[in-house]
């Protein structure tokens, strides 16, 4: 998880907020695992 959101973070040129670039590093692996997008653990 960390991995991905340094990524994110590296996509984006670390410029944001490191919370949203881990929410969307869950978003981004749950979308690769096949997961639902109303998951109860996923905000909205």
């Amino acid at each position: 998880m960390a991995e991905a959101t340094y990524f994110i973070a590296e996509r984006g040129g670390f410029t944001g907020d490191g919370e949203t670039c881990w929410l969307e590093a869950e978003r981004e692996i749950d979308r690769m695992l096949g997961a639902e997008t109303d998951s109860p653990f996923l905000p909205d």
